[in-house]
């Protein structure tokens, strides 16, 4: 899916982005996201939001876990 229709950034940019903790700022820089209109700004956020914090809750499930079977 096209995320930003003036410079043609995708969805799958924008998740691989986010999945490496980066955000706007870098999309801005190296595609120009909302540079232009401006209208996809919402929808990547929304789409960076949702990424790094199902990244963080995982993050979070696997420390439980493994300090569940260090502690036996």
């Amino acid at each position: 899916m096209i995320v930003c229709v003036c410079n043609r950034i995708s969805s799958r940019t924008v998740e691989a982005y986010a999945r490496e903790g980066l955000g706007i700022d870098a999309l801005r820089a190296d595609y120009g996201l909302a540079s232009n209109c401006g209208q996809c700004l919402d929808h990547a956020l929304t789409m960076i939001d949702a990424i790094q914090q199902d990244q963080r809750l995982f993050s979070q499930a696997i420390v439980e876990d493994v300090t569940k079977v260090a502690v036996g």
